[in-house]
């Protein structure tokens, strides 16, 4: 989790250099705990090997974004115990964004294959019910040694022909 303290040095624009070395170790453990590839951050790369210039390109995009989607001006509003938690869930966040954008341009996701998938059946084909009918069969059988051993196969039949 981020240090409190290190997120208000980053809210007043004072971001010390032990502070940033916090952010990157934070933003590292969470790259190795959640094996996350490295193609959130350059897209020809599909791999776990992170070096330490990697996460300093992430978590530079991580700042670009959430100055560029203004979410640092709600940081203020964050009440202080729940500071490092909202921090770590905008990272989560940005991450989550940067692997649906990778996602999209390798395929479809499965959401959209679903929609082009009722839209090809509404064009070539018609929506039918049928109705389900369960037959349940007792699970014991009369062992016979007649004619009448149909019975092992479907005891129901037994039934109707018992003597």
């Amino acid at each position: 989790m981020f240090k409190e303290e290190y997120l208000l040095e980053l809210l007043s624009g004072k971001l010390t250099s032990r502070g940033y070395a916090n952010i990157l170790g934070t933003i590292t453990s969470m790259v190795r705990k959640y094996q996350w590839k490295k193609s959130i951050i350059v897209s020809d790369h599909n791999d776990n090997d992170w070096q330490s210039d990697d996460i300093k390109e992430l978590s530079h995009q991580f700042f670009e974004w959430i100055i560029s989607k203004n979410k640092i001006k709600y940081l203020s509003k964050v009440p202080f115990e729940y500071l490092s938690y909202y921090f770590t869930q905008m990272f989560i966040s940005f991450v989550s964004n940067r692997i649906k954008e990778e996602q999209q341009k390798v395929g479809l996701s499965f959401q959209k294959c679903q929609e082009l998938v009722q839209e090809i059946c509404q064009e070539d084909y018609d929506e039918e019910k049928r109705m389900v009918i369960s037959i349940v069969f007792c699970d014991f059988a009369l062992w016979n040694s007649d004619h009448r051993n149909l019975g092992l196969v479907f005891p129901k039949f037994l039934f109707f022909w018992a003597e």
